[in-house]
């Protein structure tokens, strides 16, 4: 499999795209790995956060489903259930590093106004909301 070094973010960034839960999507290493790692380390992520989805859905409505809806929702969303809540988040982009294991990346579309929300999956299994990034 062919990976593209991006200078800027200092990632190697795989060229095809891998599907996590029937999205396809960026998946990019820092440059701690070798070479030789790249694709065992992609398929192990794709695996922990397929087999994980469950708890990183339940993380999110834990953290922001309520400020959702005190903070950002439109008066016109009555009834805006946890489901309706998930289903606007869209996976974008997932980072391995030696660190912090994934970082996930999320677009909001209207939920927070286009800004991205980035959770990490941290090496131990615990799963942080890390914030809103962008304008």
């Amino acid at each position: 499999m062919e990976y593209k070094y991006n200078r800027q973010e200092r990632l190697f960034t795989r060229v095809e795209p891998v599907t996590i839960k029937n999205v396809k999507l960026k998946i990019s290493l820092d440059t701690s790995y070798k070479e030789s790692e790249f694709e065992s380390k992609v398929e192990e992520a794709v695996n922990k956060i397929e087999s994980n989805w469950d708890k990183l859905c339940r993380t999110l409505i834990n953290n922001l489903y309520e400020i959702h809806i005190e903070s950002w929702r439109y008066e016109k969303e009555s009834d805006f259930s946890e489901e309706d809540f998930l289903s606007n988040l869209l996976l974008e982009s997932v980072i391995i590093t030696k660190k912090t294991s994934y970082t996930i990346r999320f677009t909001t579309g209207e939920l927070f106004q286009g800004k991205i929300l980035e959770v990490i999956y941290d090496n131990d299994g615990s799963i942080f909301v890390t914030g809103l990034i962008g304008q």
